[in-house]
């Protein structure tokens, strides 16, 4: 398994592969061009009895993208990886992602290849929000509702408790 790194990539990549094979090329290409290699993953949350299960599932099948600090001289080299089918990106580029295409490999990046991860909120846990006027506001939930995605909390505002209904995506949750 390869390092993590932290690091804002400057460079990235993409390469198409064949769909069974692109965890497979993706630690090769790690060992061929001294990159990190993400295959990307949606992660679901899925209720069985009562508790949360997280499940995760390939995102793009077949596309594996890759990192660097430094420029790839020769992605062509990508071909000897069994699997690979071609390289994305503009050739005049050196292959390198541009605009919105590298925009979202790096935001891959930043979430270490796994998109789609909701928080998993249960009555009596701590909130904040993360959005509009109430941002930075801890909360307490009282009730929860799975299917809507929201949750209902009580907040301070004008020297009393008001409860409201809230979605999960303008939430985090507050890590003691």
């Amino acid at each position: 398994m390869p390092k993590m790194c932290y690091y804002q990539p400057m460079y990235t990549y993409c390469l198409f592969c064949e769909t069974i094979k692109s965890k497979q090329v993706a630690r090769q290409a790690e060992v061929l061009f001294h990159c990190r290699a993400i295959c990307a993953q949606l992660e679901q949350l899925k209720w069985v009895q009562k508790q949360p299960l997280r499940e995760r599932h390939d995102f793009l099948p077949g596309y594996v993208f890759l990192y660097t600090e430094e420029p790839i001289p020769d992605l062509r080299l990508a071909f000897r990886i069994g699997g690979v089918v071609r390289c994305l990106g503009d050739r005049e580029d050196a292959w390198q992602l541009q605009g919105s295409d590298q925009a979202f490999a790096l935001m891959l990046h930043a979430k270490d290849g796994v998109l789609g991860a909701v928080p998993v909120y249960a009555e009596g846990d701590r909130i904040r929000i993360k959005d509009g006027a109430f941002r930075g506001a801890e909360a307490t939930i009282l009730r929860v509702n799975r299917r809507k995605q929201q949750m209902q909390i009580t907040l301070p505002f004008a020297g009393q408790q008001v409860t409201v209904w809230l979605e999960y995506v303008y939430t985090e949750p507050v890590t003691t």
